[in-house]
C-alpha cells in the first residue's frame, strides 16, 4: 500500500472547500483518529481548508499535534477569546458558534461528534450542515430528538451500512441521495512498514489482542472468560488488552478471581499500535454493538485473523471462515451480568444485518469464542489461509484513500447541490 501525502494547501486554481469540523478531542478513539488524519489528507480532486471547532478546551495529547498541523485555526464553544461561556447559557455558545462560521465561512459545517440541534439562522446560508454517524444511534434514544435533529441538516456521512440502517429503523429518518456510506479504513499511521501473512509459532503461547475504551460494550469480560475456558482445555494462550477505561479495575478483578494473572495483560494506553498487532496471534471483538470495527481492520493488514460478535458493523470487516470468524451473539444481558459485566453504556437496541432488523442487544457465549480461538490455535492451515485473507481484505477494501475521497467527494457534492 503506497503511502500518502499530506498538506492542507494547493497550488490549484481551485478555491479550496473549507470545512469547520465540530468534535470533541478529550479522549483517544476510532473517531478522534480518523479525523486527524482527515485533515491532514490530500484531495486530489479539490484542496480542502480545515477549522477546528471544539465543545472544550481538553485535547488529548497524543491528539493535539496532528490536529494543529492539519487545522488552519482552532475555535472553542465554551470560549469567548479568554472568557468563558457557563454551560447554564446554551444560548450563548450558540452565539458563539454564529460568531465563529460568520469568521470563517464555511462551505461545511461537519459534526463529528454528538448530534447537536444548530439554528439555522445562526448558520451562513452557504454552509451546508453534515452530520457524521459514527455509532450516536445506537447511544441516543429520544426519537423525537433525533428527528428534529435530522430536519435540521443538509447530509450525513455513515460509516457503514449498519449505521445508515440504525437512521433509517431506529429514527424513521430517510435521506435518500443525502446519506452516504463511507466505509471506516485503515489509518495509514496504522500500517506496518511491512505487511506478511503469518505463521504459526511452534512452542509458544497463542497472543490474543483485544484492543479499545476499556467499557462495558466491548465485551472485553467475554474475552477473558474464553481464555479461562481455553486454559482448562490446556491451549497455552495469553490476553493482550490495550486501552484505558472505566472498567479497568472490574477487569483486574475478574482475573484475580478466574487465576489468569499470567495469561491476561493489561497494556494501558498504546501509542504506536503497530507495535501491538505485531505482537499478537489473532485479534477478538466480542463487542455488543459495534457502528464498524475499525480496530478489526487494523489488525487484518498486519495479518491478524480476527474474531467478532456477528452484530451491527461488524459483519462488514469480518467475513465468516475467511479472514476470521463472525460469531452470532446467543446469550442474554442477565448472562453477561452473572458473567462480571454490567449494563452500563449497553445499547437498547442493536443492529441484526443477517435479518436487517433491531432487537434487544444479546453477547457472544465464551465457549464459542473459546472454540473458535482453538482452531486457529491449533489448525496451521487454517490460520495461515486467514491471515492471507486478512490481509487481501483490508487492501482492498480498507484504504484510507478510498475513504478519505469518498468523504471528500461527497462533501463537495453536497456543497455544489
Amino acid at each position: 500500500m503506497s503511502a500518502l501525502k499530506y498538506t492542507t494547501t494547493s497550488s490549484s486554481d481551485i478555491h479550496p472547500l473549507r470545512i469547520l469540523h465540530l468534535i470533541s478531542l478529550r479522549q483517544v478513539g476510532g473517531i478522534e483518529r480518523l479525523y486527524t488524519e482527515f485533515i491532514n489528507f490530500r484531495y486530489p480532486d479539490q484542496p480542502l481548508e480545515h477549522h477546528t471547532l471544539l465543545a472544550k478546551r481538553n485535547i488529548a495529547p497524543m491528539l493535539e499535534k496532528n490536529m494543529q498541523k492539519g487545522s488552519a485555526s482552532v475555535h472553542y464553544i465554551n470560549y469567548y477569546r479568554q472568557l468563558k461561556i457557563p454551560k447554564w447559557f446554551p444560548l450563548l455558545r450558540q452565539l458563539n458558534i454564529f460568531r465563529i462560521t460568520k469568521k470563517i465561512r464555511p462551505h461545511v459545517l461537519l459534526l463529528w461528534s454528538k448530534p447537536r440541534i444548530i439554528e439555522s439562522r445562526l448558520v451562513p446560508d452557504f454552509t451546508k450542515v453534515i452530520f457524521f454517524e459514527h455509532g450516536v444511534s445506537w447511544i441516543k434514544d429520544d426519537k423525537d430528538y433525533m428527528q428534529a435533529f435530522f430536519r435540521t441538516i443538509d447530509a450525513a456521512i455513515c460509516v457503514s451500512l449498519a449505521a445508515k440502517r440504525m437512521v433509517e429503523l431506529k429514527w424513521e429518518v430517510y435521506l435518500d441521495t443525502n446519506i452516504k456510506i463511507c466505509r471506516n479504513a485503515v489509518r495509514p499511521d496504522c500500517i506496518p512498514d511491512v505487511t506478511e501473512i503469518r505463521r504459526l509459532a511452534r512452542g509458544t503461547p497463542f497472543i490474543i489482542g483485544c484492543a479499545g475504551r476499556i467499557i462495558s460494550i466491548k465485551g472485553f469480560v467475554i474475552a477473558i472468560h474464553a481464555v479461562d475456558r481455553l486454559k482448562k482445555k490446556g491451549v497455552k494462550c495469553e490476553l493482550r488488552i490495550a486501552g484505558e477505561g472505566e472498567e479497568l479495575h472490574r477487569l483486574k478483578s475478574l482475573v484475580r478471581k478466574l487465576d489468569l494473572e499470567h495469561e491476561v495483560k493489561f497494556l494501558g494506553l498504546v501509542g504506536d499500535m503497530k507495535d501491538f498487532f505485531s505482537s499478537i496471534s489473532c485479534f477478538v471483538c466480542p463487542s455488543v454493538r459495534e457502528s464498524f470495527g475499525m480496530v478489526c481492520a487494523e489488525a487484518m493488514i498486519h495479518g491478524c485473523p480476527v474474531i467478532a460478535s456477528a452484530v451491527d458493523g461488524l459483519p462488514e470487516v469480518v467475513d465468516d471462515g475467511v479472514n476470521g470468524f463472525c460469531i452470532p451473539p446467543s446469550l442474554t444481558i442477565k448472562d453477561y451480568i452473572e458473567l462480571g459485566g454490567t449494563t452500563a453504556g449497553l445499547p437498547s437496541v442493536v443492529y441484526n444485518p443477517s435479518a436487517d432488523v433491531l432487537e434487544l442487544p444479546r453477547i457472544v457465549d465464551p465457549s464459542h469464542l473459546a472454540n473458535r480461538i482453538e482452531t486457529l490455535a491449533t489448525d496451521p492451515a487454517i490460520y495461515e489461509a486467514m491471515s492471507m485473507a486478512a490481509l487481501k481484505t483490508a487492501k482492498q477494501k480498507f484504504d484510507f484513500k478510498k475513504q478519505a475521497a469518498c468523504i471528500a467527494g461527497f462533501l463537495s457534492k453536497v456543497v455544489k447541490c
